[in-house]
């Protein structure tokens, strides 16, 4: 049973949830009055005065012993955690922060922090194992920042890119709950609009002089020395890939587009793109004839070839899948198409519907032959099999499972879950193999029950389903 705080953080998300496709509840005034809206001031109740009594707590501990002591006693227990920082930060001004500052930082934390958190350590991980050189780097900068320093607070100083990165996403969140503000030409004369666009100013101009400069080396050099000096120093980056790529009219990219992937990949890219490698190196490790397939399919594709473009096409499925996740955002920016019945008279709204058929045709296919094969061999050697061949997948799974009253779920309810699987799945995968791996690392008591519990488990059992 989840403690009353998480269960208040979930209800929570799923009110927002359920808030953002109800328009004419956006005003405060008219959506605390609906029995949604007083489910959601008790819950916001709840977190807050929990938030708040650890903070209270917390600040009452580092008033009585002081900051030297607090952190001392904090770093011997290995209790030191995020409301601890806070309270130990200050601002710009130098200034600490005041009790509000702290809640809203911790809330914001329990509701968005962790695909993030676990997004950025992998792909930090990841870079940092492929280039021992910049571990040497790190190392020492960590060094000398410590040299003969006591435990305080360390400044690191973001460059303005990122500043105004971080800026345009809060501002893009703030700007979401002010209905009346969607049209441009209204929000860039209030404050917030002005610095929207003074920070994307800023973050346009980074980008214009880094795609500038490398597309000058890239015509001086030719592509095949400037890919040959990218692969020696190892800096071939998004941005050098876009300059060397080409649309399905063999075309190359223009600035405007080059420069749009760029800020669409720093604002909403690297959550995928951690998400992805970890599913990727996940589902490699677990399966060496797959690796051994891969590095012969890329040994093919490259044979011969010289340095350039090489062209992957997705399936119509996964094109599908990036074609809705597309439709689904570019949607909510237009409220007057947010009922069904008129969104569907649209062209996106057509496109939307097609893309959903195909999905939804894919899946129920699958699903089908899946059903089939369940019921012809039986769910014994079903399963033996899929052990034996190693692709039992999350339909299998679906399709063995019951729900709490002993039923089978139902073709709609197992399309539901693997299409829910496709567009939100990979981050929450991604995180949760990090939290675990992160825990297990840290405690090796909890490594050693869990390696005795899967052995217990398996002891003497043939391949098939463990309940």
């Amino acid at each position: 049973s989840p403690s009353e705080y998480i269960a208040a953080i979930l209800e929570l998300s799923a009110l927002v949830v359920k808030r953002q496709r109800q328009i004419f509840l956006y005003p405060d005034v008219l959506y605390y009055l609906t029995p949604d809206g007083r489910r959601f001031r008790r819950a916001c109740d709840l977190v807050h005065n929990f938030t708040d009594a650890i903070i209270q707590e917390r600040r009452c501990s580092l008033l009585t012993e002081g900051s030297h002591d607090f952190l001392k006693a904090k770093a011997k227990a290995k209790t030191l955690d995020f409301i601890d920082v806070l309270l130990l930060a200050k601002d710009e001004d130098g200034k600490e922060l005041s009790h509000e500052d702290i809640r809203a930082e911790a809330d914001t934390f329990m509701f968005g922090g962790h695909d993030t958190t676990a997004s950025g350590l992998s792909w930090v991980l990841y870079n940092l194992a492929k280039h021992p050189e910049y571990q040497e780097r790190c190392r020492q900068e960590v060094q000398e920042l410590l040299r003969d320093r006591e435990p305080k607070e360390i400044e690191w100083s973001p460059s303005e890119y990122i500043a105004a990165i971080l800026e345009l996403s809060a501002l893009v969140v703030k700007r979401q709950r002010q209905i009346f503000l969607y049209p441009d030409v209204l929000y860039y004369l209030t404050p917030d609009g002005r610095r929207f666009r003074r920070a994307c100013d800023l973050v346009h101009n980074f980008t214009d002089a880094i795609i500038q400069e490398r597309r000058c080396s890239l015509l001086t050099e030719g592509s095949h020395d400037f890919l040959k000096a990218k692969a020696k120093a190892k800096t071939l980056d998004f941005i050098d890939v876009l300059l060397l790529a080409k649309d399905e009219d063999g075309k190359e990219l223009s600035h405007e587009d080059i420069r749009a992937e760029a800020d669409t990949f720093m604002f909403g890219g690297h959550d995928t793109t951690a998400s992805g490698l970890s599913w990727v190196l996940y589902n490699l490790a677990k399966h060496p004839e797959y690796q051994e397939r891969c590095r012969q399919e890329v040994q093919e594709l490259l044979r011969d070839r010289e340095s350039k473009e090489i062209e992957w096409s997705p399936s119509e499925y996964i094109a599908a899948i990036l074609e809705l996740s597309a439709l689904v955002v570019k949607r909510q920016r237009q409220i007057f198409l947010y009922p069904d019945v008129l969104y569907y008279l649209t062209p996106d709204g057509r496109r939307f519907r097609r893309a959903c058929d195909l999905v939804h045709n894919f899946t129920d296919a699958i699903i089908q032959e899946r059903r089939c094969s369940l019921l012809t061999e039986g769910s014994h050697d079903f399963l033996k099999a899929k052990a034996k061949a190693k692709t039992l997948d999350f339909i299998d799974v679906l399709l063995l499972a019951k729900d709490e009253d002993g039923k089978e779920l139902s073709h709609e309810d197992i399309r539901a879950e693997a299409d829910t699987f496709m567009f939100g799945g990979h981050d929450t995968t991604a995180s949760g193999l990090s939290w675990v791996l992160y825990n297990l690392a840290k405690h090796p008591e909890y490594q050693e029950r869990c390696r005795q519990e899967v052995q217990e488990l398996l002891r003497d059992r043939e391949p098939k389903e463990i309940e």
